[in-house]
């Protein structure tokens, strides 16, 4: 299910006790799926509009202008890179 970043953002609020899983690469948007899967079924995972893993997340075209609002409404944050060398 694709859900835009800017209409999930303003829902959020001040809840706290909240998982974010956020990715930018296609093989850290599965991992992140497989993490939220096996110890955070109720995280919210993020991922990069044009690389995505396929499975439920809420998608964004560049994190800059959110990923403060995301650190002030969630309280565990994981952030998943992938770098090829």
């Amino acid at each position: 299910m694709m859900k835009e970043l800017e209409t999930v953002a303003s829902t959020t609020g001040a809840k706290k006790n909240r998982t974010a899983i956020l990715s930018v690469s296609e093989r850290g948007a599965k991992l992140g799926q497989r993490i939220k899967s096996l110890v955070a079924p109720h995280a919210d995972c993020f991922e990069k509009e044009n690389r995505p893993s396929g499975g439920e997340a809420i998608y964004f075209d560049s994190l800059k202008n959110h990923i403060g609002q995301i650190f002030k409404d969630y309280d565990q944050v994981y952030v998943l890179w992938h770098s090829v060398s």
